[in-house]
């Protein structure tokens, strides 16, 4: 049986063409904006956001995590129409949105909702959400929906190069990246989100360093096999096309999609983050 509906968070790195595409629904984390809390990509937009971010440099950006009402608004909605739900999010050690979608799953028939921690963010959630919506156009159940999306998740890295410490600094979550940040705002952190952890595995002094190194690991981790990959950025669209063309020159890439970085996370990195996400269909070994 393969009647269910897939749902997410708006920390998935897909863009909204392709969550209409995939028919899924998303739970908008919610971010403290102008003293209201404001449903990320539907009461503010990513433009707004970053915008703001470089015109104000002592603007700081707080997200909340979304309620278990606002997942059982969805679940209810859904279940109307469909025998079962699969809610597939951010990794649960980073954040607290899989605790609260599996308490709004016990509040109703749990046997209908299955939630899944795919122990990643952003362009690897996506990847973990496509795998989902794709086993279902192939007839799965949900059962084996949410296995691919596990597995998809766990093996799927995303590298990143923020433009500057600042704001991971003001948002509190310079701790959770580790020492090797180091003390100097003109140092670059390159960052992979993966296995459920932020870490920090190098830092460069120019930008063009630090994109060099984003397709140097990108191959690597590659390890000859062809790639899911995707490029999203924080408010720099032409850079992300740029590099995006030159992953796919340098890596066997069975699809490419560009999207931008939700600002859930974009608040913690700033303008100007870029990030290359990618998992091949077999295991891979080595590499970070």
């Amino acid at each position: 049986m393969s009647n269910f509906a897939i749902v997410t968070d708006s920390s998935c790195g897909l863009s909204p063409e392709l969550f209409q595409t995939y028919e899924v629904t998303v739970v908008p984390v919610l971010l403290h904006w102008e003293g209201r809390l404001a449903r990320d990509g539907v009461d503010v937009t990513h433009a707004e956001v970053y915008g703001r971010l470089r015109s104000d440099p002592s603007l700081v950006i707080k997200t909340t995590t979304p309620s278990p009402a606002d997942f059982l608004h969805e679940y209810d909605r859904l279940l109307e129409h469909h025998d079962q739900v699969l809610s597939i999010h951010v990794a649960g050690s980073l954040t607290s949105v899989v605790d609260v979608a599996r308490q709004a799953a016990r509040e109703r028939d749990p046997s209908r909702i299955q939630v899944v921690d795919s122990w990643t963010a952003s362009m690897g959630l996506g990847f973990a959400v496509l795998a989902a919506a794709r086993a279902r156009e192939r007839g799965g159940d949900v059962l084996a929906a949410a296995e691919e999306a596990r597995s998809v998740g766990e093996r799927s890295r995303l590298y990143g190069l923020l433009e500057t410490l600042k704001y991971v600094r003001s948002s509190g979550r310079l701790a959770s990246l580790g020492a090797k940040a180091g003390s100097s705002l003109r140092l670059r952190p390159l960052i992979v989100v993966g296995e459920g952890r932020v870490r920090v595995i190098g830092m460069v002094r120019t930008r063009a360093r630090g994109l060099a190194k984003l397709i140097e690991l990108a191959r690597e981790k590659s390890g000859g096999l062809p790639i899911h990959a995707g490029v999203v950025h924080a408010d720099v669209p032409e850079e992300a096309l740029e590099l995006a063309a030159r992953v796919r020159a340098e890596v066997d890439c069975v699809e490419m999609i560009v999207s931008e970085f939700t600002p859930v996370l974009g608040g913690h990195t700033g303008p100007g983050f870029i990030g290359v996400g990618l998992y091949a269909d077999a295991d891979v070994p080595g590499g970070a």
